[in-house]
């Protein structure tokens, strides 16, 4: 789980990937209640109901503020705000207008972002929602007969069909950016599972996912792939000279050289610590050799930049080609020991696995 701004949120807000979903939901909902409510101070002026035209006055501020609430992260108390604001609204408008003006219907939508209070105790949400739907049927009870101010059928008419229509927008454009911003959280949490943090890179499992596919693609096309193994040289060296901060430094420089040096098709991870696996589909084993041995002369002529000097980096390199059918264990084992008997013949050099 990502901890601190999310790179989506504004700057200085507290907004955190794990609330995304509630903050894009209340930005805007609280959107929409704004322009509402800004709508209704003249309506209830033309209405003839200068308490309501007032109330709403206020209502403005209260929306607005839970707006900034929401953007700097405090999302709880945003959605405080529009509850107790929207059921204050709605009894009043009710209570003055009677049930036929449609005020009541605000509460339908108010019970979808109960639920998004995190807050609050699975009970308690519970509760508040039981409270709206109770509130909802005396509403009903009490004014269906009418209010405490006579307005002419035909406007009441208007006024309920106008907010029934705010009321199921406001719901189609929650449940719509709450369903954005599901996608989105589950995308992140995808990339997050199959991507190596320091380097954004595949990981190892998203790696063993490319080989699997790539083998199984292999036999459809009767082709075979290469896989190659590479390791950084003296990268615990790297560490206790320069410290851990320039190892992560050289782990990234080398990925994007590698990354470089690549086709479209070609894959490149990292395995584990200062070991990648790159994956080249229809390829043999020879070309396999030349493409390492370009990556190879890359990293060499590319030294890192620190503090103005050039750290050397150097890679060492086993390569192996999976025929159709062939075992993917038994491939990966192969490379690995042509990378170390690499290592072994003093590094910096790209040696084949052996056939067979």
């Amino acid at each position: 789980m990502i901890v601190g701004r999310d790179r989506r949120s504004q700057r200085g807000s507290r907004i955190e990937s794990a609330n995304y979903r509630l903050f894009l939901v209340v930005a805007h909902g609280s959107s929409l209640g704004l322009v509402a409510h800004i709508g209704f101070i003249p309506l209830f002026l033309w209405l003839g109901v200068p308490v309501l035209a007032w109330f709403n006055v206020a209502s403005v501020a209260v929306w607005a503020l839970a707006k900034w609430l929401n953007v700097r992260g405090e999302h709880p108390w945003a959605i405080q705000l529009i509850t107790i604001e929207v059921i204050l609204h709605a009894l009043l408008a009710t209570a003055l207008l009677g049930w036929a003006s449609g005020f009541p219907h605000y509460l339908v939508t108010l019970v979808t972002f109960t639920m998004f209070n995190y807050r609050l105790r699975n009970a308690l949400v519970a509760l508040q929602a039981i409270a709206i739907v109770l509130l909802y049927a005396g509403l009903f009870h009490w004014t269906h007969a009418g209010g405490l101010m006579a307005l002419p059928d035909a406007t009441l008419a208007w006024l309920q069909f106008g907010n029934i229509l705010i009321s199921f927008l406001t719901l189609a454009l929650v449940s719509f950016y709450f369903r954005e911003a599901s996608l989105q959280t589950v995308q992140s949490m995808a990339e997050l599972a199959h991507t190596d943090q320091l380097t954004g890179l595949p990981n190892r499992r998203k790696l063993w996912e490319r080989l699997e596919g790539e083998h199984l693609r292999s036999q459809h096309q009767d082709r075979p792939f290469v896989v190659i193994m590479a390791d950084i040289d003296h990268f615990k060296a790297i560490n206790d000279q320069h410290g851990h901060e320039a190892g992560d430094a050289v782990l990234c420089h080398v990925s994007e050289l590698l990354k470089a040096c690549l086709r479209e098709q070609d894959t490149v991870g990292r395995w584990g610590g200062e070991e990648f696996l790159l994956i080249l589909p229809q390829m043999s084993k020879q070309d396999g050799v030349r493409a390492a041995e370009r990556m190879r002369e890359a990293v060499a002529k590319s030294p890192l930049l620190r503090d103005g000097k050039g750290l050397s980096v150097t890679l060492s390199f086993g390569v192996d080609d999976c025929p159709p059918g062939a075992d993917l264990d038994r491939c990966l084992r192969q490379a690995d020991t042509a990378l170390y008997q690499a290592k072994a013949e003093g590094r910096n050099r790209v040696l084949a696995a052996e056939t067979g």
